[in-house]
């Protein structure tokens, strides 16, 4: 029983860490872009973490979505 608490307790720090590294990649590759790419995607570099949580599914969606 031990064994399997352990087991499911080292999963899911493994997801964290996983999810904590992909965070931290796609920061990097926004702060790479210029400020005109950015203002083209029609945000500003302030609200990296926002975009980033709602498109993951870790807060409620704030923004208005439209479809082309």
């Amino acid at each position: 029983m031990i064994f399997y608490v352990i087991q499911n307790s080292v999963r899911v720090l493994i997801q964290h860490l996983a999810d904590r590294w992909h965070h931290a990649a796609a920061r990097r590759e926004f702060a790479g872009l210029d400020a005109s790419t950015v203002r083209d995607l029609g945000m500003s570099r302030s609200e990296f973490d926002s975009y980033w949580a709602e498109s993951h599914g870790l807060a409620e969606p704030t923004r208005v979505r439209t479809k082309p």
